[in-house]
C-alpha cells in the first residue's frame, strides 16, 4: 500500500492543499518500508488528486480537505483519511492499525 501525508515541521498539516510537503510511504506487512518527501507542487483542485494517482497512492492522510477535492481522489480510487492530527510517525502508525 502506498500513502501520502500532508506535512509540516514533522505533523500532520492542518489543511491537505496549502501544506508544505508530502511524504509518500510504501507499507508492507504492517511497517514503512519507503519513505519519499516531496515538495508541495500546488494546489488547484484536480491537479494534487492526478498527481498522486500518477505516483500510485492509495491513501492521503490529512488533517482535514475540501469536498471537492475529496470527489477527485474518490474518483481516481483513493481512500482519505482526515481528521488525525499530531506527529506524522504516530498518525502512520494509528492508520496501519486501523487500515492494515
Amino acid at each position: 500500500m502506498r500513502i501520502a501525508v500532508s506535512a509540516e515541521k514533522g505533523y500532520v498539516s492542518l489543511h491537505f492543499g496549502s501544506c508544505p510537503l508530502f511524504l509518500i510511504m510504501d507499507i508492507e506487512k504492517g511497517k514503512v518500508v519507503k519513505r519519499e518527501e516531496i515538495k508541495n507542487p500546488g494546489d488547484y483542485p484536480d491537479d494534487l488528486p492526478q498527481f498522486f494517482y500518477d505516483k500510485g497512492v492509495d491513501y492521503i492522510i490529512a488533517g482535514a480537505m475540501g469536498s471537492r477535492a475529496r470527489e477527485f481522489f474518490e474518483k481516481r480510487g483513493i481512500g482519505v483519511y482526515l481528521g488525525t492530527l499530531g506527529k506524522v510517525d504516530e498518525v502512520v502508525e494509528k492508520f496501519i492499525r486501523e487500515r492494515g
